[in-house]
């Protein structure tokens, strides 16, 4: 079994956008919510020892949450100076580090894929995949999943939904622009599923099935060549950071997995709530100017590329855990579920 280690939070981007809300959250005397993600400019010793408590005792789903809007702390295309104090200040920021790797329960960030699998939907259906075709399409810029895959999570923990559902749902760049529905579908006893725990299982992958993703991925500034039109001064300070993994200059290429390749050997690729800690949005050096990141995934999700979910059924969210769900009588619920079922039912052969 991995272990999750304080230096592996504290090299990681999303490690570090995580040290910082926790470090808020014992400044302000609260934990963050949704649009609580503006990151501190500095740091203390007395608040990192708060937050370090804090660390230790919150509930893990809660921890989730955090490690979700912690994507907002790390900059983004449009303002890349926003990460900058995050990761200047990670190291400091350790003991926070330390105390999430202590817990008794860490093993559960490298939890395999759930046999029940969720998947979220704002309403858009023009992206729900014939599951094993259309793979050779990458995801647009700000991810690295395949676009014609279903994206699912294993089901939350209970304290993750008792204390609101908002933060990994309206940071998924796929599902945050209508009202939430939820399916909950039952995987196949045999299915092939491959786990990514962090940045190396995700450089693994590439070095395995490589794809040259540079010109898909040119608009990102994750990628190369990166674009800096957006925010120049933001670039040049984030640059500036000693080992930060957020983003190259000067790279040959950017390479992300062959999908068509990978399905031939998985019928899913599953980031653990470890890999997406850990890999997302960390970049990892391939050698001879080489790079490649996880990107944007949102939560613990698995892709899938093979017709191997069963039985799609409606799995409402009650108000109470959102702000913006679906009602049970919406006319696209009967959409979704021929669509669903189409795209869930193996294809003949011949």
């Amino acid at each position: 079994m991995p272990r999750l280690t304080a230096a592996a939070i504290v090299d990681s981007t999303i490690g570090a956008g995580l040290l910082d809300l926790l470090e808020k959250a014992a400044v302000i005397g609260e934990v963050p919510g949704v649009g609580g993600d503006t990151p501190l400019d500095d740091t203390n010793p007395a608040s990192v020892a708060k937050a370090a408590a804090l660390a230790a005792e919150l509930p893990f789903g809660r921890l989730l949450k955090l490690a979700v809007l912690a994507t907002g702390c790390c900059g983004s295309y449009w303002g890349l100076g926003r990460g900058v104090p995050t990761l200047q200040h990670r190291h400091a920021r350790a003991p926070i580090a330390e105390a999430i790797a202590a817990r008794e329960d860490s093993s559960r960030w490298f939890d395999s894929a759930d046999v029940e699998q969720w998947w979220w939907t704002d309403g858009r259906t023009d992206l729900i995949p014939t599951l094993g075709t259309g793979l050779e399409q990458l995801a647009f810029w700000w991810a690295t999943h395949p676009l014609r895959a279903l994206m699912t999570t294993s089901p939350f923990p209970t304290e993750m939904l008792e204390t609101g559902i908002e933060a990994p749902m309206d940071l998924v760049w796929d599902v945050c622009f209508g009202p939430r529905a939820r399916w909950a579908f039952d995987v196949d006893e045999g299915a092939r599923v491959l786990d990514i725990h962090g940045p190396d299982d995700w450089a693994a992958l590439v070095r395995r099935y490589p794809l040259d993703g540079t010109e898909a991925y040119h608009n990102g500034h994750e990628y190369s060549p990166v674009n800096d039109r957006n925010d120049r001064d933001g670039l040049a300070a984030l640059l500036a950071v000693p080992g930060q993994r957020a983003i190259r200059r000067g790279v040959r290429r950017f390479l992300t997995p062959d999908w068509v390749a990978v399905s031939n050997d998985w019928d899913g690729v599953h980031v653990s709530w470890a890999g997406y800690l850990l890999a997302d949005g960390t970049m990892t050096d391939l050698g001879d100017g080489d790079v490649t990141m996880l990107r944007n995934w949102g939560s613990e999700r698995t892709a899938w590329l093979a017709p191997v979910l069963r039985s799609p059924r409606r799995l409402p969210i009650p108000p109470k855990q959102h702000r913006d769900v679906r009602p049970p009588d919406d006319g696209r619920w009967k959409v979704e579920r021929e669509l669903l079922v189409r795209a869930v039912t193996p294809r003949d052969p011949g």
